[in-house]
């Protein structure tokens, strides 16, 4: 369907089992508008949302959300604005039981979780690029030298995730839902119950960042 100001498509059919519908529209500004809805059986689950596959050569993130608290420290992952950077100059600085050489959100290895030869997996990806922002209004995702990029757009009930596939591919995940069990013990787990059908919007614009 094409009117004078949107093009319109509707995709609908089944994702194994579940039925569903996207809804895109395009407009004349380089924004695209994305609707979905999909039927499940699903009591709860760890994240719902839907993934982009993007170009490896998106390094910077920047975003704007509604945060849990007015402040934060200077870098902290959960601040309510900032913009983070792929990979880190001091990467190869860092080793196992030696003290990093930087700050703490621009570290790359954790031998904890990974492997204490390597310390990441399956890139060196700053711990600051890679985390999810949660209840964004903004979030960007951009070359640093070109400054061309993508942008999500929301009223804050969104989330993002930037990570790296392999060496040549990267995903960005936007949630709509997430809800981590795992984190009890006293700590805030996201929500717990899991809508029926699911439905989701989204505004994705093309953009040319300034410096």
């Amino acid at each position: 369907m094409k009117d004078d100001t949107l093009f319109t498509v509707e995709i609908s059919g089944h994702a194994d089992e579940f039925p569903f519908v996207f809804t895109i529209a395009v407009n004349g500004n380089a924004e695209i508008r994305i609707d979905s809805k999909i039927l499940h059986h699903f009591k709860s689950a760890a994240e719902t949302g839907i993934c982009f596959f993007v170009s490896d050569q998106l390094d910077r993130s920047s975003w704007e959300r509604q945060s849990y608290w007015s402040y934060y420290p200077e870098g902290h992952l959960g601040r309510s604005r900032g913009t983070a950077f792929k990979f880190s100059e001091k990467a190869e600085q860092e080793q196992y039981r030696k003290s990093p050489p930087g700050r703490w959100e621009v570290d790359v290895r954790d031998f904890y979780l990974f492997d204490v030869n390597q310390g990441f997996a399956p890139l060196p990806v700053t711990r600051d690029f890679r985390s999810t922002k949660m209840n964004i209004l903004r979030y960007t995702l951009a070359n640093r030298k070109t400054h061309v990029g993508l942008e999500i757009i929301s009223d804050g009930h969104l989330a993002c995730r930037t990570s790296l596939i392999d060496k040549c591919s990267a995903k960005l995940s936007v949630f709509e839902y997430i809800c981590y069990p795992d984190l009890d013990w006293g700590n805030y787990e996201g929500d717990t119950g899991i809508a029926n059908p699911l439905q989701s919007h989204l505004v994705l614009r093309l953009v040319q960042m300034e410096d």
